[in-house]
């Protein structure tokens, strides 16, 4: 006989918006204005469905929005980063262009990324300091293929 696991697959991990976190707490104090037997966290766990660790967070943020140090249940989330390494100046992208048509033209092959890459490191006047995945982001900015 085949025995089920009682292990549940890992949720997939997604951020509470302002709303569901203003419900969360409202669940809370509806549940602490009752006086509900048990443990009161634990109860808002199973009511909301949501994980312990996130409630206490929750949690603090409501106890922090009224005691006036916190305006509202924002969640801070990374802004991302942006390279400045594969940015390069018009002259720059002409300089580019020409070696890419230079490929065709006077080498009689096509251009592959390596290529283009190893000419525009030993070119001192384009200044460019990115490297392969920068060129790739770089041509397809100015519309190559």
């Amino acid at each position: 006989m085949c025995e089920a696991s009682t292990s549940t697959p890992a949720k997939k991990r997604h951020v509470l918006s302002e709303d569901a976190r203003e419900i969360v707490w409202n669940i809370y104090n509806f549940f602490k204005n009752s006086n509900s037997q048990g443990n009161l966290l634990n109860t808002v766990v199973q009511a909301t469905g949501v994980s312990k660790s996130t409630v206490v967070r929750i949690l603090k943020q409501g106890r922090a929005i009224d005691c006036s140090e916190q305006s509202s249940y924002m969640v801070s989330t990374p802004t991302p980063k942006t390279s400045s390494k594969s940015s390069v100046d018009n002259c720059s992208e002409q300089i580019i262009r020409r070696i890419i048509y230079n490929f065709h033209i006077i080498e009689k092959q096509k251009p592959t990324i390596a290529a283009i890459y190893n000419l525009i490191k030993d070119d001192d006047s384009i200044g460019f300091l990115g490297k392969k995945s920068s060129l790739r982001t770089l041509l397809i900015k100015m519309g190559f293929r």
